[in-house]
């Protein structure tokens, strides 16, 4: 059985993906360290992806 990446998932991790990237190059930029690069991107886009799924599940208040 197959299951479908709904365009909430689409949407959350693709934005979680280039913020940690751009992060990640950053960070290779300023520091000068290659390999702080690939952990900078992961951490930063598991963490913005947590955060942008609280943001968009929220309940409108009201």
């Amino acid at each position: 059985m197959r299951k479908m990446i709904t365009l909430r998932s689409a949407v959350i991790m693709g934005a979680s993906v280039a913020a940690g990237v751009a992060t990640g190059g950053a960070v290779e930029a300023v520091a000068g360290i290659q390999e702080a690069g690939p952990v900078v991107t992961g951490a930063v886009a598991l963490w913005f992806a947590e955060k942008l799924d609280r943001i968009i599940g929220e309940e409108p208040q009201g």
